[in-house]
């Protein structure tokens, strides 16, 4: 595996499939799906931006582990972005802000699940 990202996701091992979270840089955060044969990116999906810029302790890096149900995956970004996720495609069901949306206020540690 060559340049999977940042970040403290913990990886997700499903059937012949790695989902993990990651980052590069403050503008992208997103989700990946690896082959467990040979770790090649099978997809990858961009879900938001990483954190907050005046974050303290400034330590923005994905955060959450996706969740996989079935055929899809769930991810929560640390700047509070939730997405819903075709497992097979990485194509986006839907998305929601849960900080622009809702209201939400980010912990110490921005979201994190």
């Amino acid at each position: 595996m060559n340049d999977i990202g940042d970040g403290y996701s913990t990886p997700v091992v499903v059937g012949t499939r790695i989902y993990l979270m990651s980052n590069r840089g403050m503008e992208n955060e997103f989700v990946q799906a690896l082959s467990t044969q040979d770790g090649k990116p099978i997809w990858t999906t961009r879900v938001g931006n990483v954190g907050n810029p005046n974050q303290n302790p400034p330590y923005a890096k994905a955060r959450s582990t996706p969740t996989v149900d079935g055929n899809f995956i769930y991810a929560l970004g640390s700047d509070g972005d939730l997405a819903c996720l075709e497992a097979k495609s990485g194509k986006i069901r839907w998305q929601k802000s849960i900080r622009k949306e809702f209201g939400g206020q980010p912990g110490e540690w921005a979201y994190a699940e």
